[in-house]
Protein backbone atom coordinates (compact mmCIF):
# COMPACT_ATOMS: atom_id res chain seq x y z
CA UNK A 1 0.00 0.00 0.00
CA UNK A 2 2.67 2.36 0.90
CA UNK A 3 4.24 2.16 -2.42
CA UNK A 4 0.67 2.53 -4.05
CA UNK A 5 0.69 5.97 -1.89
CA UNK A 6 4.54 6.80 -3.04
CA UNK A 7 3.61 6.08 -6.61
CA UNK A 8 -0.14 8.75 -6.58
CA UNK A 9 2.22 11.01 -4.69
CA UNK A 10 4.91 10.85 -8.14
CA UNK A 11 1.79 11.13 -10.27
CA UNK A 12 2.08 8.20 -11.75
CA UNK A 13 -1.46 6.32 -11.96
CA UNK A 14 0.44 3.10 -13.57
CA UNK A 15 2.56 2.26 -11.39
CA UNK A 16 0.46 3.24 -8.18
CA UNK A 17 -2.32 0.67 -9.89
CA UNK A 18 0.36 -2.13 -10.32
CA UNK A 19 1.17 -1.94 -6.32
CA UNK A 20 -2.14 -1.79 -5.37
CA UNK A 21 -3.53 -4.61 -7.45
CA UNK A 22 -0.46 -6.43 -5.70
CA UNK A 23 -1.55 -5.50 -2.42
CA UNK A 24 -5.00 -7.53 -3.66
CA UNK A 25 -2.78 -10.46 -4.43
CA UNK A 26 -1.47 -10.65 -0.95
CA UNK A 27 -5.22 -9.45 0.68
CA UNK A 28 -8.21 -9.95 -1.67
CA UNK A 29 -10.73 -8.25 1.05
CA UNK A 30 -8.42 -4.56 1.29
CA UNK A 31 -10.80 -1.60 1.32
CA UNK A 32 -8.04 0.22 1.21
CA UNK A 33 -6.50 -1.49 -1.94
CA UNK A 34 -9.94 -1.99 -3.36
CA UNK A 35 -11.20 2.33 -2.62
CA UNK A 36 -7.53 3.60 -4.23
CA UNK A 37 -7.55 1.77 -7.46
CA UNK A 38 -11.38 3.10 -7.82
CA UNK A 39 -10.39 6.51 -6.75
CA UNK A 40 -7.36 6.01 -9.62
CA UNK A 41 -10.04 4.94 -12.05
CA UNK A 42 -12.63 7.81 -11.45
CA UNK A 43 -9.57 10.25 -11.79
CA UNK A 44 -9.39 8.54 -15.16
CA UNK A 45 -12.53 8.80 -15.98
CA UNK A 46 -13.37 4.98 -16.72
CA UNK A 47 -16.60 4.65 -14.11
CA UNK A 48 -17.46 1.51 -14.98
CA UNK A 49 -14.20 -0.08 -13.63
CA UNK A 50 -14.58 1.84 -11.00
CA UNK A 51 -17.95 1.06 -9.75
CA UNK A 52 -16.78 -2.69 -10.43
CA UNK A 53 -14.60 -1.83 -7.08
CA UNK A 54 -16.53 -0.31 -5.19
CA UNK A 55 -19.37 -3.27 -5.50
CA UNK A 56 -16.58 -5.01 -4.32
CA UNK A 57 -16.08 -2.94 -1.13
CA UNK A 58 -20.26 -2.81 -0.61
CA UNK A 59 -19.64 -6.58 -0.10
CA UNK A 60 -17.41 -6.47 2.03
CA UNK A 61 -18.67 -3.57 3.98
CA UNK A 62 -21.94 -3.28 3.03
CA UNK A 63 -22.42 -0.30 4.77
CA UNK A 64 -19.50 1.63 4.30
CA UNK A 65 -20.63 5.10 3.52
CA UNK A 66 -17.25 7.06 1.20
CA UNK A 67 -18.04 4.22 -0.96
CA UNK A 68 -21.82 4.76 -1.26
CA UNK A 69 -21.31 8.23 -1.27
CA UNK A 70 -18.82 7.78 -4.50
CA UNK A 71 -21.51 6.12 -6.08
CA UNK A 72 -23.37 9.12 -5.54
CA UNK A 73 -25.77 7.64 -3.17
CA UNK A 74 -25.93 9.07 0.41
CA UNK A 75 -28.22 6.64 2.28
CA UNK A 76 -27.91 2.74 1.32
CA UNK A 77 -31.75 2.87 2.00
CA UNK A 78 -32.38 5.00 -0.88
CA UNK A 79 -30.42 2.44 -3.18
CA UNK A 80 -33.29 -0.43 -2.10
CA UNK A 81 -36.08 2.64 -2.65
CA UNK A 82 -34.82 2.89 -6.38
CA UNK A 83 -34.30 -0.85 -7.17
CA UNK A 84 -38.04 -1.32 -5.88
CA UNK A 85 -39.15 1.97 -7.44
CA UNK A 86 -37.40 0.57 -10.76
CA UNK A 87 -39.13 -3.01 -10.69
CA UNK A 88 -42.51 -1.06 -9.70
CA UNK A 89 -42.13 0.67 -13.14
CA UNK A 90 -40.96 -2.42 -15.49
CA UNK A 91 -43.95 -4.38 -14.05
CA UNK A 92 -46.69 -1.22 -15.14
CA UNK A 93 -44.73 -1.49 -18.32
CA UNK A 94 -45.82 -4.89 -18.97
CA UNK A 95 -49.32 -4.24 -18.00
Amino acid sequence: MLAGRLAEVLQNNVLAMEAYQRALVFNAWSVDALHAIASILRAEDKYGEAVDYINRILKIQPLNGESWSSLGINCPSLLVFFHSLMHVRQAIAIL
